[in-house]
């Protein structure tokens, strides 16, 4: 264990230093090469005690920087002694932060990962580890770090004791929640007015139900009426009052988990089920465009680890783009195929249109923020969709149909424990190419 107090600190690149050999008292026939070879043999103990006191001196200067919060730390986890940037990421002063070991303000939920890979160094099993980490500082407050520990042995192999650099990435954590946060008001917002395009089919898909309920309701009350009221008839008007009323609370609910702000988090789901949700919100406007759909939809797919409505929002935004790329009057053919499979440890999910189809140079720029080629469009759909899908883990890409006409669209989400949030490939808020 090192002594506490800086005036002691030494390198971690610092070694017993070796013990001049002393020439030899003997016979005064020592040859010319012994005291050559002796002299040889102190100037190389005297150059490497010189790189020691260097590597020292640079160590301590490292260490007073204060570019970095900085400890040495003992097997046994007490700090033997920390710079002064260290005392300012915890809020204790150094002599606090003496009297304490590291595990007492390590955040709870982080000790054992950390005790754990700390435990590895005592065994011998490495000599380092890096890990992000949450104190508790003095005043109770968080703080995410990132920190590296690295040991420094003795001659028999134990640790003798360690250096531990801790950065400070709290205000960066806190930036990211905010775009987090950012970024699903932007998604709802897109929802919602992605769902205003649907209007008027989804009144149709409504007034439907409510149409049949009132002349269910009615033929109904005409049999109770009679002199005598046909029982049978009437309940089977009832049945289909019941059955056309839980048709329309259907569309009801399909609109209400879409335009609700996720809050949920990612739970298993079935990505068939997801589509078919969808489908159930588009069919009656597909249907009013002359669209034709197909499904090709595997069975027995695994479950994938998702935001329904997350995913939902992605599947409806690229089904509302096939339907516009074929709306040009007298366009033919108008067909959309949704087909899922799994490729190896992902589900892989296409919508294949037959539409006017995208250029080869704008395929990656339909990802832009705000690139869009509809009247009035917001063009953020497939930039929002390409987000959402990174933070499943997946990626999404366009591709050109067959035989170049139309766009096929796919997406790729890993299945159950292989679901982990894909690094964004560019950071700055949606923006995601």
């Amino acid at each position: 264990m090192r002594p506490k107090g800086s005036d002691n600190l030494t390198s971690p690149m610092s070694a017993p230093r070796p013990d001049f050999v002393q020439p030899s008292l003997g016979s005064s026939e020592t040859s010319a090469e012994d005291t050559d070879a002796r002299a040889a043999e102190r100037e190389r103990a005297e150059v490497e005690l010189t790189l020691i006191k260097h590597g020292e001196d640079r160590f301590r200067r490292y260490f007073e920087l204060g570019l970095i919060g900085m400890a040495i730390t003992s097997p046994t986890k007490c700090i033997l002694e920390v710079n002064d940037e260290l005392c300012s990421i915890l809020g204790y002063t150094r002599d606090e932060l003496l009297r304490k070991n590291w595990a007492e303000i390590t955040h709870p939920e982080d000790l054992a990962n950390d005790v754990v890979q700390f435990d590895q160094v005592l065994a011998g099993e490495k000599d380092e580890y890096t890990m992000d980490k949450r104190w508790i500082r003095q005043d109770g407050q968080i703080v995410y770090s990132i920190m590296s520990a690295k040991c420094v042995r003795r001659a028999d192999g134990s640790v003798d004791y360690f250096v531990g650099l801790v950065q400070d990435i709290t205000q960066r954590k806190q930036a990211e929640e905010e775009l987090h946060k950012t970024q699903a008001e932007l998604a709802h917002v897109s929802r919602v007015t992605t769902v205003g395009e649907l209007t008027a089919s989804i009144a149709h898909e409504v007034n439907q139900p409510l149409g049949a309920i009132v002349t269910n309701g009615h033929a109904c009350l005409r049999l109770l009426s009679r002199d005598n009221p046909d029982i049978e008839e009437a309940r089977q008007a009832v049945e289909c009052i019941i059955a056309d009323g839980m048709r329309a609370g259907e569309v009801i609910k399909r609109i209400r988990r879409l335009l609700k702000k996720s809050t949920t988090g990612k739970s298993s789901h079935n990505i068939n089920s997801i589509i078919r949700d969808v489908l159930g919100l588009t069919g009656g406007e597909l249907s009013k465009n002359g669209i034709k759909v197909r499904t090709q939809l595997a069975g027995g797919l695994p479950q994938v680890i998702v935001d329904r409505v997350q995913i939902q929002q992605v599947v409806l935004n690229l089904i509302l783009n096939g339907k516009e790329a074929m709306s040009r009057a007298g366009w033919q053919p108008r067909e959309l195929l949704i087909k899922t499979e799994q490729t190896g440890p992902e589900i892989i999910v296409k919508l294949a249109d037959t539409g006017i189809g995208i250029s080869s140079d704008s395929r990656e720029q339909a990802f832009e923020p705000f690139f869009t080629s509809k009247e009035g469009g917001l063009g953020l759909g497939l930039s929002i969709s390409r987000t959402i899908i990174y933070a499943h883990g997946g990626r999404l890409w366009l591709e050109p149909g067959r035989n170049e006409q139309g766009t096929i669209a796919q997406f790729a989400l890993p299945t159950g424990e292989d679901s982990h949030e894909r690094e964004n490939p560019d950071s700055a808020g949606i923006r995601d190419r």
